[in-house]
């Protein structure tokens, strides 16, 4: 067990800075490109910035299967980043020792049968 505990403790901190990495390239390598139809689509990539510096989407080009790839790969990393981290904070609520009080006390004897006799008849 204590194994396992340290193996999930290095992948914790082995994936910080893959994490830190796809913050900055998103804030800071963010663009868009329209497509022949007129469709913009946008990703994150390093890039040339200074090829035109008055336009949001710059000069150059990616074949359609890249612009596949780098929009799969865009959306599933903030997938699975959000996932991680919505995962982590349900366990820990999850772990997190409460100690609940009952709605209602049931007394400890509720629903035995204390004699299975019938009450004696009384005479009139």
């Amino acid at each position: 067990m204590s194994f396992l505990r340290h193996i999930k403790k290095l992948i914790l901190i082995l994936l910080i800075p893959a994490l830190c990495w796809v913050f900055y390239n998103h804030a800071a390598n963010w663009h868009f490109h329209i497509l022949p139809n007129g469709m913009i689509v946008g990703h994150a990539h390093p890039y040339d910035k200074h090829t035109n510096p008055d336009s949001p989407f710059p000069n150059h080009n990616h074949t359609k299967s890249e612009l596949l790839y780098l929009d799969i790969i865009t959306h599933v990393l903030v997938v699975i980043v959000a996932a991680f981290f919505l995962s982590q904070i349900f366990r820990t609520f999850t772990q997190l020792s409460i100690p609940l009080r009952p709605l209602v006390r049931i007394p400890a004897d509720y629903g035995q049968v204390k004699d299975s006799r019938a009450p004696p008849l009384r005479s009139c």
